[in-house]
């Protein structure tokens, strides 16, 4: 029998070996006894984190590549402590116990759909933006209600139970929009980057009030409501600019991240002034009012470097992640002072004001290295996920020590100075696996979404054990002292998946996009 919890004696997943007394599975709550099961048989308990409530769990058993569900409930087996209990199952075949699908669904028209970022908050609403070419979106309350062009972006909150809309709307012109990342704010605004072709991208309050060439960022800030735009602002030069991640701060300031063709980007109190190569990685950060560009900066060299991935730390320090070709990338107190090859993934992290770098480093081995996804844990550490296809990607106490081929996802942590790799692993098989979003819970365990075309990518006490399609997304989660792998899943169908965006909740669910 294996097991694992988040410390807190709750979200417990088992996996119970061939003709083991499931009887004797006896889990005790973290400082409470107050536990009660409902005629339901589902678990109600009150901690010290606030009253849990965990539906019937869910059980079954793969049997000859099929996944056969096997009835069960929680049941108390002493004061302060719970069991589960379970139906006729074949004690020949190990018994999987969790983790629990809450809800999926599908989200789309009679066109492409895809989802790129997701966010929750703390009532366990899920936030999902991406692009739609349907004119028959699924669309509810609306600021937008009709497509206007080829792509439009679109944001949808769903209810808690996953089963309703709260608001879904377009937001577009008449050209290509697309949208890459979402974040919300205390209150339940919608913060949301992309790129747009659009000349009449709507726009309000905006720094910027139309497309300069080409495509340009946009940034926007949508009501709790999702009828309303508070703000919306395209962002870019004479050249072709994209943003590809937001994060903001505790008084609604927007931390944008991309990359940048235009020599003529809008920049504010810069740490690096003109763009040295072709494509560069950009950051900016607007006020809350969406009017004022309170600083904007370039970052690269003399090759192409793409800003993929934003975040920032409790004192507003900016980190940033993403692809860099060029030999001169700015460095600063590095861990990697020189890039290895063609491409390498880089990390730095910026001051708040956004002028001073506070460490640069490039992070990869001899082949190509992309960082995709960044989070910040409370001790002021990156944790970042991308792709490799080095042999010598920087391993550091790794779940994973070995390159499998293709590209392999990775998963790294960097010490808060940046010059010290306190966590290295590859997560792949023997085809080509992405690792595209990273987040963390208040624990430190690492969430990681991604898609893989491999059959034995690793997992571990899964949802969906095997591929089922050419390419699955998947899902990880890594405990918060980084080597131990606490779930691993497949998640797909009969086609193509790839997961894009991660976020969880208050009561550590994990929530994906794609």
């Amino acid at each position: 029998m294996v097991y694992h919890g988040n410390g807190v004696g709750m979200k417990y997943d088992f996996v119970v070996s061939p003709n083991s007394d499931i009887s004797l599975i006896r889990i005790k709550y973290d400082g409470t006894d107050n536990i009660s099961i409902t005629n339901q048989g589902e678990l109600e308990a009150f901690t010290s984190f606030g009253p849990v409530h965990e539906n019937i769990p869910e059980i079954y058993q793969e049997i000859n590549g099929q996944k056969n569900n096997v009835s069960g409930r929680y049941v108390l087996k002493g004061v302060g402590i719970y069991g589960f209990e379970i139906d006729d199952y074949n004690p020949d075949y190990r018994v999987i116990i969790d983790p629990e699908l809450v809800y999926s669904t599908y989200l789309g028209g009679s066109g492409d759909e895809t989802g790129y970022d997701i966010a929750v908050n703390h009532n366990g609403n899920a936030y999902m933006t991406g692009s739609t070419f349907s004119n028959d979106f699924p669309i509810y309350n609306p600021y937008q209600g009709i497509t206007h062009g080829h792509y439009d972006a679109f944001i949808t909150k769903f209810s808690s139970s996953g089963d309703s809309l709260i608001y879904s709307t377009y937001l577009g012109g008449g050209d290509i929009d697309e949208a890459d990342g979402i974040a919300i704010d205390s209150m339940g605004n919608a913060y949301i980057c992309g790129s747009t072709y659009s000349s009449d991208f709507p726009t309000k309050n905006p720094f910027q009030a139309t497309n300069h060439n080409g495509t340009d960022c946009f940034i926007a800030k949508l009501s709790v409501e999702g009828d309303s735009l508070i703000y919306s602002t395209y962002l870019g030069g004479n050249n072709n600019d994209g943003a590809s991640d937001i994060a903001i701060d505790a008084r609604g300031n927007a931390y944008v991240c991309g990359s940048a063709r235009s020599d003529n980007f809008p920049i504010r109190n810069p740490y690096q002034a003109t763009n040295h190569g072709n494509y560069e990685a950009f950051v900016a950060k607007l006020s809350s009012s969406g009017e004022s560009l309170l600083c904007s900066t370039y970052l690269g060299g003399n090759a192409n470097d793409f800003g993929q991935g934003i975040a920032i730390d409790g004192d507003d320090n900016i980190y940033i992640t993403g692809q860099t070709g060029s030999n001169d990338f700015p460095t600063q107190n590095p861990y990697q002072a020189a890039k290895r090859n063609y491409s390498d993934a880089f990390v730095a992290k910026f001051s708040s004001s956004g002028d001073s770098l506070i460490y640069g480093t490039f992070l990869g081995g001899n082949g190509d290295d992309y960082g995709y996804s960044i989070a910040i844990g409370d001790s002021g550490n990156a944790y970042i996920t991308g792709w490799t296809s080095s042999i010598d990607f920087p391993i550091q106490n790794p779940f994973q020590g070995i390159y499998y081929g293709g590209d392999d996802a990775f998963v790294a942590k960097l010490s808060s100075s940046g010059d010290s790799l306190l966590y290295g692993t590859y997560l792949g098989g023997n085809l080509s696996d992405w690792g595209s979003g990273i987040t963390i819970d208040r624990f430190n365990n690492t969430y990681i979404t991604g898609h893989t075309y491999s059959t034995n990518f690793p997992t571990r006490n899964p949802y969906q054990g095997i591929n089922h399609g050419y390419s699955d997304a998947f899902i990880a989660k890594f405990s918060s002292s980084d080597d131990s792998l606490l779930f691993c899943s497949y998640f797909g169908g009969s086609g193509i998946e790839w997961g894009y965006g991660v976020a969880v909740d208050d009561s550590d669910n994990a929530y994906i996009t794609g």
